[in-house]
This record gives C-alpha cells, sequence and structure tokens, in this order.
C-alpha cells in the first residue's frame, strides 16, 4: 500500500429535474413520450475515490414508483447530469474500506443493515446514504442512527454540518451547479425550506398524472379527505385509508401503554 496515498468521499444531491443520462452519456429518452428522461423526485448517494479510480453507491425503486422492490445503484455518478450540490470530504483509509464494503455487499444483496423494500419515506436513498456514512462513523451530529430528511434537497444543511475528518485539507470542496428546470411538481418536492406538502400545494397537482396512492406516499400527513377533494378520488376509498391509519395509531399507542404498565410492574 502507498503510504502517501489518499481517499476521498463524495455526497451528492440531485434536485427534481436533473436530465438522466445513459452510461454512454447520451440522454435517458422516454419511449411513449420520445422526450428526455428527468429525475421526478431528486437523489442522494455517496461516491468514494482512492486517488485512482472512483465507485459510487446509491438506492432506487426498481419500477421508479414511491413504493416496492429496491436496488443498489453503482452508476449514479453518470446517470445524474450535474447535480446541484456536492461535497468532498478526505477520508481515513478505514473510513474508505468501510464505505466500500457497504456499498459492495449491499449491490451483492448481502447487507444485513439494508432493507430491499423501497419506500420513500422510511427507506430511501436519503435512509441508504446516511447509513452507509454513520456506518463509517461520518455524521452530522453526535446521533449515529440519523438517516436524514425526506426531500434529498433538505440534507444540503445537513451534509455541510459534517465535520471533516482532515478539517484542513485542500481536497475538501463544495460545488454547486444551477438548479435544473423543473415543472410544477417537481417544482414541490425540491422546495428545500418546505419538509412537507401543504394541501394548497397539493392542489396545485390535482391535474397532474399522479395517483392518490402517489400523493398520500410523499405527503402522508394531508387529510384524506381534502386529498380526495382535489384529486377527484373516491371519497369512501381516501376515508377508508383514513380510518386504517388511525387505527393503526390507536393499535401503536395501546401496544405503548401496554409496555409501560408491564415495565412499571416489574
Amino acid at each position: 500500500m502507498d503510504e502517501n496515498q489518499r481517499y476521498t468521499l463524495s455526497i451528492k444531491v440531485a434536485l427534481p429535474g436533473t436530465p438522466l443520462m445513459n452510461k454512454d452519456g447520451t440522454p435517458e429518452v422516454d419511449d411513449k413520450t420520445n422526450k428526455e428522461k428527468t429525475s421526478q423526485a431528486g437523489h442522494m448517494w455517496y461516491s468514494i475515490s482512492d486517488g485512482e479510480s472512483s465507485k459510487s453507491y446509491g438506492f432506487s425503486s426498481v419500477s421508479g414508483k414511491a413504493m416496492g422492490p429496491g436496488k443498489v445503484d453503482t452508476d449514479d455518478d453518470t446517470r445524474y447530469y450535474m447535480p446541484y450540490y456536492t461535497r468532498t470530504i478526505e477520508i481515513t483509509k478505514e473510513q474508505y474500506d468501510q464505505l466500500k464494503e457497504y456499498g459492495s455487499s449491499a449491490d451483492e444483496k448481502e447487507n444485513p443493515d439494508l432493507s430491499y423494500r423501497y419506500g420513500g419515506l422510511i427507506n430511501s436513498c436519503v435512509d441508504f446514504t446516511w447509513k452507509a456514512l454513520n456506518s463509517a462513523g461520518i455524521q452530522h451530529s453526535e446521533d449515529n442512527k440519523f438517516e436524514g430528511d425526506l426531500k434529498p434537497a433538505n440534507n444540503i444543511d445537513n451534509i455541510k454540518s459534517i465535520v471533516a475528518p482532515f478539517p484542513n485539507s485542500e481536497l475538501n470542496k463544495e460545488k454547486n451547479n444551477d438548479k435544473p428546470p423543473r415543472n410544477i411538481w417537481q417544482w414541490l418536492l425540491s422546495q428545500e425550506q418546505s419538509k412537507e406538502l401543504t394541501i394548497d400545494q397539493a392542489g396545485v397537482v390535482m391535474n397532474m398524472d399522479i395517483s392518490y396512492e402517489e400523493l398520500m406516499e410523499i405527503g402522508e400527513h394531508l387529510d384524506p379527505v381534502k386529498v380526495a377533494e382535489y384529486i377527484k378520488e373516491d371519497l369512501d376509498q381516501v376515508k377508508l385509508a383514513q380510518n386504517e391509519s388511525e387505527n393503526k395509531k390507536q393499535n401503536d399507542n395501546k401496544k405503548e401503554e401496554e409496555n409501560n404498565i408491564h415495565y412499571h410492574h416489574t
């Protein structure tokens, strides 16, 4: 091993609307519309370098939907064209090895720390990236279980707050690219200062091609009855979803109370 060899970590955030590229560098094209594809919800991933070669690791939905089977991607550095934000820091060889092991074992579906069920709210590209960073002792605070904010763009401040292992290294740097053009839905999802969709924002997308389930997966806090009014979905089905959500909360509260009673009696 070269004692002078140095290692870096780059954490990257792409906004909704970021152009998607093929491995040969040409734009991805939608077969149905013949339009160039862009990222719908944005993305976050990490890449590592030993000074001679680099590897990237990210996590995404197999189908492209907000819920379903997930997969590890090793081509995000080439797939996402000019991501909005990148922070690069010098790291130790031990941290490099751990980040490489976390990503490669996840890619081979041998990482016990990773669920391969993608969920936009609970097991997304953001969760994957922070889990990998935490495993190498790279974190935004003393909380080594931090798994990020919902939207990729809302993680930029958290990434900025990471304490660099080598604070004075000339390899440490940040880079911002211009924000990409976005449609209204992509614009809503890239609002860095708004971590939740408001009901007014939901109304803006009422005429877009998005299902009730997809809207609720992204903005689960929205009142289902109001959502039904905005997107003209069957109100009975929305109320059913609302009841199921309320029942789950009640069951969770009941279990917590039972656990507390058991704790005090032991």
